[in-house]
């Protein structure tokens, strides 16, 4: 049958360029990771609610976003004095422990998450990804 050889044809090519896509942003992670990290001055920073929010998808928790995030409009900070305090906070928390992170940290977190995004949205090629994370 010609409309099955097509229909192998079609799947046999968006696997191939699916994972010509998925090798491009691996390879642009590592360059990044590179600079990122050739460059850290090792000093603390504060964290910014973005990348708590980031960590909880990570770990299958939800966390209700503030509107300027969802948005993604403004860094997370307001001009109330309450609400800026809530927008950074001193450590990065992970499972009741307290982390001081330096900006590198938080650029891992941003790819890390980046890349089980990339999971999520080519599920059937998600092996191919985590290949690339280890």
């Amino acid at each position: 049958y010609v409309g099955i050889d097509v229909q192998a044809g079609v799947r046999a090519i968006m696997y191939s360029q699916t994972k010509n896509i998925i090798e491009e942003f691996h390879q642009k992670c590592l360059l990044q990771t590179k600079q990122v990290l050739e460059q850290e001055r090792w000093n603390w920073i504060e964290v910014p609610v973005q990348y708590k929010h980031i960590l909880a998808r990570m770990l299958g928790q939800q966390m209700e976003q503030p509107e300027a995030l969802k948005d993604g409009e403004g860094n997370g900070a307001s001009a109330e004095d309450g609400q800026n305090q809530a927008a950074v906070e001193r450590y990065l928390h992970v499972e009741g422990q307290h982390f001081l992170v330096v900006p590198a940290v938080l650029t891992l977190l941003q790819l890390l998450g980046d890349y089980v995004q990339l999971c999520r949205d080519f599920g059937e090629l998600a092996a191919e990804v985590v290949q690339r994370m280890c």
